[in-house]
């Protein structure tokens, strides 16, 4: 490899490009930067979408936990107050 290190505060280079060759690598630039800026505005969308996809079923697993155990509660609640009025009307009584 061709590698030289030169003192700091080394002499200032000067480069002539002609006109076209420094258009088209501006454009170039323009473009990777479009690119890039449409692909990070892609990401942040895809995330924001995950986030609000996990907010929204984990909120509608706990509306139908809820709502389930307000069903299972009022059934059972009800079961209950049968099951008192049956075991009071069918208590035998065993004599000795």
């Amino acid at each position: 490899m061709d590698i030289r290190q030169f003192p700091v505060g080394g002499q200032i280079l000067y480069v002539r490009i002609s006109a076209s060759e420094l258009v088209a690598r501006e454009h170039g630039r323009w473009t990777n930067k479009a690119w890039r800026g449409v692909a990070a505005v892609a990401v942040v969308a895809v995330m924001v979408g995950v986030v609000l996809y996990t907010y929204r079923s984990r909120t509608n697993i706990k509306d139908k936990i809820e709502a389930l155990v307000r069903k299972q509660s009022w059934f059972y609640r009800f079961k209950g107050e049968n099951t008192d009025e049956i075991t009071s009307q069918c208590e035998m009584h065993f004599s000795t």
